[in-house]
């Protein structure tokens, strides 16, 4: 349990320090390239963003490749070949481990591909566990706060050896299996987990196609998130699932104020109380989508609006190849906002928010759109390759560059029309956060964050803090045991720390930095120390700081 002590550290707060920025962007007009980087193998996700702003990416088909790069130029800082290829984002916990998961396509190493669940350190991309998966999965993992990853395998309904799916939740820390339960389906898509810890997902079904498009029918599935109970491996439903007949649920979830909102190929927006599954929401979109659901809110009526598309599938009810702003106004159908044509139809991946309310996103016909937030067209480019391109949707950095990727291996920057990805709403994009955690209680936008340090034994030594609220007290925590999993006491925080206890409090000064500093305990010499900061519900990651 983490005591509210001062065992080790003797430090005392001292402000003043310089507030450390970023290299400001040059002029620059909304929908120009900023840089682009050629990457091994086909780019189809959603990047991946460190508090530090260090981008986190890792490739597909031709490629399974784990890239490091610097935001600012975009250039490669690290890489690592992986047993397979990644075809959806790398999801970051706490601690700095980068989870993903693999499937068994051609690999930029020339090495037999291997699927796998795996996790790797964000500073040295040197792998930490991996567990064999049944089949391959080309889903993206999520991030229960009870040391939990969660995701699904593939099961290809066209293949009569992959005839059911399963599900998986590992042990963050060791990849230990905890749920492996069979589906009715396959769950190929990113879900969510919200507040209580339920995990909610969508799956497409295994039985008789549906049309020439091949379209199946589906099940939404709702888990209380809790380990197996007496030994089983099935994770214990929170309520029965959904079933749609006539399409899948093979799109990203959303969550906001209790409900989780999802896509399905029947052509319908959907929305569920997470408590309960009754059905609270279903908005008739004309057209199948596995477009996800990102969610924003009106600015006047203080409403939730649903943002998501449709593909370029014609079901005799007219909505094929649009995007569409949904209210949620309480009734069962919704309200239309306002709807626009897409070229070619939309992506997989989600809308992209930006602080102004503007949009962004991708099309199936390897576009990146911007709009504004009352559905005018304001710019788009035509990404490398075309089609395929941005799968996964684009990213938001923290000074406005919109960050996607193509089918032939760029990974690219482009000038943005806000600053930085909208924080003040549910549900900004794809997985909800820059670290694609899809959990409904992590950052947005990680701002707290322990700079990178080393300490001298016997000397005096300082650990600085940036990104906190001003005024309000910051406690850093520290650990001589590394990384683990601590729930903190009466509270829904979680520390990724073993056996951690409280270094020191202070307030933030008015640029919302702490610089704690003070003599080193000569004992320390040869260790190392993990750190925390905590700050009201917010949780820095792990920052390991050498004692020499």
């Amino acid at each position: 349990m983490m005591k509210n002590l001062l065992l080790l550290l003797p430090w005392v707060p001292a402000f003043g320090a310089e507030t450390l920025a970023a290299p400001a962007p040059g002029a620059q007009n909304p929908g120009d390239l900023i840089w682009s980087t050629q990457l091994d193998g086909e780019c189809k996700a959603c990047p991946t963003v460190g508090p530090d702003g260090t981008l986190y990416y890792a490739t597909n088909r031709d490629g399974g490749v784990l890239y490091k790069l610097d935001p600012n130029t975009g250039a490669i800082l690290d890489q690592q070949d992986l047993p397979g290829a990644v075809e959806h984002s790398v999801a970051m916990g706490d601690q700095g481990y980068l989870y993903l998961n693999t499937l068994n396509l051609p690999l930029a190493s020339g090495l037999p591909p291997r699927a796998v669940a795996a996790a790797y350190r964000s500073g040295n991309l040197q792998q930490v566990w991996e567990s064999t998966l049944m089949q391959g999965a080309d889903t993206s993992p999520i991030l229960g706060r009870n040391n939990r990853v969660y995701l699904g395998v593939v099961a290809d309904p066209r293949n009569p050896i992959h005839t059911e799916g399963r599900y998986y939740s590992f042990d963050g820390l060791t990849g230990d299996v905890h749920i492996d339960m069979w589906l009715e389906g396959w769950a190929a898509t990113p879900g969510v987990v919200d507040e209580d810890g339920r995990v909610f997902f969508g799956v497409e079904d295994i039985q008789g196609s549906i049309g020439p498009n091949n379209i199946w029918p589906g099940y939404f599935y709702a888990l209380t998130g809790e380990d197996p109970v007496g030994g089983g491996s099935d994770g214990p439903q929170a309520w029965p699932k959904f079933r749609s007949d006539l399409g899948d649920f093979g799109s990203p979830v959303g969550y906001a104020e209790g409900v989780v909102y999802t896509t399905c190929r029947d052509g319908y927006l959907y929305g569920f109380e997470a408590a309960t599954g009754i059905l609270t929401l279903q908005f008739d979109l004309g057209a199948p989508s596995w477009t996800g659901v990102t969610i924003g809110r009106d600015g006047q009526s203080g409403n939730l609006v649903l943002y998501t598309g449709t593909q370029n599938i014609d079901i005799g009810r007219g909505g094929q190849s649009r995007i569409v702003a949904v209210a949620v106004d309480g009734s069962i159908n919704g309200n239309l906002l306002w709807q626009a044509s897409v070229p070619f139809g939309m992506s997989f991946g989600n809308i992209a928010l930006d602080n102004l309310g503007n949009l962004y996103f991708t099309c199936a016909g390897g576009q990146l759109h911007a709009y504004s937030s009352q559905g005018t067209a304001l710019w788009n480019v035509l990404l490398p390759g075309g089609p395929g391109g941005g799968l996964g949707g684009p990213t938001i950095l923290d000074n406005g560059w919109i960050v996607v990727g193509s089918v032939t291996g760029e990974l690219m920057a482009y000038q943005g029309n806000g600053q930085h990805l909208a924080d003040d709403v549910p549900w900004p994009k794809y997985k909800r956060n820059l670290r694609n955690t899809a959990h409904a209680l992590d950052p947005i936008r990680d701002r707290l964050r322990i700079l990178p340090a080393s300490l001298q034994a016997g000397m005096q030594g300082q650990v600085e803090v940036n990104g906190a609220v001003p005024g309000i007290p910051v406690h850093l925590v520290y650990s001589l045991f590394g990384v683990g999993w601590t729930q903190v006491p009466g509270t829904s925080l979680v520390l990724a720390l073993q056996q951690p206890d409280l270094a020191f409090s202070a307030p933030a000064n008015p640029l919302g930095e702490v610089l704690f500093s003070g003599l080193v305990p000569a004992g320390l010499a040869g260790q190392a120390l993990w750190l925390q900061a905590v700050q009201l519900d917010q949780v820095s990651l792990v920052q390991v700081v050498p004692v020499f």
